[in-house]
């Protein structure tokens, strides 16, 4: 991104460590319950670090970010759907955020950057991908919103945020959020392409990017293709890149 230095680090030595990993993640909470690599990314990281420490079971810090997110208010999509997903995987009440964001969804199904802006896949599967995390799946208006990504999947297979460029993390939020609806036929076969496509982004390397491997686009892929069932091979190249 621009202006944001990519912190110092020492290339590690030892053997992979969740354990590590986690503790560090949790010695980055802030005083008021939030994580932040800059003031412009809070919710983001916030919501991201809410999401991977509620693997590993309950502690007071989920709480205090839970709490952080839901006395703020996001202007954006992206935002307001980061929001919701952690919320729902933190047990927290969400009725109020699942209204605010179906009240932002355009006439064709899908959401934009903001209420007033055209639809694009990159918000519609963070948005689609949210609801489902509250229990919205068969709502009218999600299966709404999964007919309009299958319907704007490009024709390589993959979304972006434009429609004639796909790319790794959209195509990878989409699949998650499209997972649901495997038994309608007509995404099924979305899944199987936008499946093809991700795997086709996989790099020699064993990770993930639209040019050069990167952590977090491998980290997205190998999520999505968990929840779709791909093959163990190229899941294992992934972690093993990780």
């Amino acid at each position: 991104n621009p202006g944001v230095e990519e912190p110092q680090h020492v290339v590690r030595t030892l053997p992979p460590s969740l354990a590590e990993g986690v503790a560090w993640l949790r010695s980055q909470q802030q005083e008021t319950g939030r994580w932040a690599d800059v003031e412009q990314t809070a919710v983001r990281d916030t919501t991201e670090a809410l999401a991977a420490l509620g693997i590993f079971g309950s502690d007071p810090g989920l709480e205090l970010g839970a709490n952080w997110l839901t006395g703020i208010e996001p202007e954006s999509t992206d935002y307001l759907a980061r929001r919701l997903e952690a919320l729902a995987l933190a047990g927290s009440p969400v009725t109020t955020a699942v209204v605010d964001l179906f009240a932002r969804q355009n006439p064709d199904g899908g959401w934009g950057s903001t209420g007033s802006y055209q639809s694009s896949s990159t918000d519609t599967s963070l948005a689609l991908k949210a609801l489902v995390r509250a229990g919205q799946q068969q709502n009218s208006a999600a299966l709404q919103a999964a007919t309009y990504l299958s319907e704007h999947q490009n024709d390589d297979g993959g979304w972006g945020g434009s429609e004639t460029f796909s790319m790794v993390q959209p195509s990878a939020h989409s699949l998650v959020a499209l997972n649901p609806y495997e038994n309608y036929p007509q995404i099924l076969a979305s899944l199987e392409r936008g499946k093809s496509f991700l795997l086709a982004k996989q790099n020699t390397d064993g990770g993930f990017g639209n040019s050069p491997s990167t952590i977090y686009d491998s980290s997205s892929a190998l999520l999505a293709l968990g929840e779709v069932g791909a093959s163990a091979v190229s899941t294992r190249k992934a972690v093993t890149y990780l």
